[in-house]
């Protein structure tokens, strides 16, 4: 048994045994534990759950067109089998997988775990969960040294790795590749790349993704993480404030480390996330209204701000 962490998807999940059944979980995350068995072969055209138990049985094919899952427990018995058709994202989930099992996407699917994103390549493509994946990255990061940007990351394994792309970007939607480093190819023990930018552009925060490239042309993207350009940095920045459901808050800090806890106005915990960088992304989706965002840094400093969900 092999035992790893995902992330997935949004917020109504689509499912039964053999045909599909609707089973809400609300607006807001339903604090009870949702206990979900798939037996028969079943379609997923939508699901977006939160605090879930899933179970795949053995043998049993899953077909999902979209889906988001967090911080729940996913078990796939041995056999079992999922195949992406639309998009996947996973967060903070635990995934415990018995026996032989595979992920699947059809070409230019986009699988998100924990951040990590994860394109299946032309013909499409499938990995044994009971696998390593091809890059074990230990960690990207970014840090600004007179006005210049130094992205520094680390693999522990390498499978069948051909090359990384730096990319950057002002916006998070407009991506430029400013370098390719080439690859290990396949290595078994820790090995460290660095890049220096030194075209930073005139932008009060600047991101940058790590894409790594296998042989085949299946593409995993790291990252993102982001520097602050500004003359006056603050220790922690939280953004944009108020927010759309369903998009991505930022929390930036101008140090590496800190934690981050989301609460409502009754002090109720909906959400835990961690960074050893300077960088996270949370995904709204814990509902409407007012949240309280709480981050630690390792450094010892709190900061609690209120969010407005629109």
């Amino acid at each position: 048994m092999r035992c790893f962490n995902l992330f997935l998807l949004p917020l109504m999940f689509l499912v039964s045994c053999v045909n599909l059944e609707e089973v809400p979980v609300g607006v807001k995350p339903n604090f009870g534990t949702t206990e979900i068995d798939i037996k028969n072969d079943t379609t997923i055209t939508s699901a977006n759950l939160i605090w879930s138990s899933i179970t795949i049985h053995e043998d049993v094919r899953v077909d999902v067109v979209t889906a988001q899952l967090t911080s729940s427990k996913f078990l796939m018995k041995e056999g079992a089998s999922i195949m992406i058709h639309g998009s996947a994202h996973i967060t903070d989930v635990d995934f415990i997988a018995e026996g032989k099992n595979a992920i699947c996407g059809k070409e230019g699917v986009r699988l998100d775990v924990d951040g990590v994103q994860y394109i299946m390549p032309e013909g499409g493509s499938c990995f044994d969960t009971g696998d390593d994946l091809p890059v074990e990255l230990l960690y990207f990061k970014t840090t600004l040294k007179n006005n210049e940007v130094l992205i520094e990351w680390s693999t522990a394994t390498e499978i069948n790795n051909e090359k990384f792309i730096v990319e950057r970007s002002i916006d998070k939607k407009n991506w430029v590749g400013i370098a390719t480093i080439e690859g290990a190819g396949n290595s078994s023990v820790p090995l460290k790349y660095d890049y220096l930018d030194e075209q930073v552009p005139n932008a009060s925060v600047i991101y940058y993704r790590l894409k790594q490239v296998d042989f085949d042309g299946a593409t995993t993207i790291y990252g993102p993480s982001a520097i602050s350009n500004a003359d006056v940095v603050p220790e922690l920045t939280i953004y944009p404030n108020p927010i759309r459901y369903g998009e991505k808050l930022n929390v930036l800090s101008n140090t590496n480390g800190f934690d981050v806890n989301l609460f409502d106005t009754t002090g109720r915990l909906y959400g835990q996330f961690s960074t050893d960088n300077n960088y996270l992304e949370i995904p709204m989706i814990y509902g409407v209204g007012l949240l309280l965002v709480e981050v630690k840094t390792f450094s010892g400093n709190t900061r609690t701000e209120k969010v407005i969900v629109n």
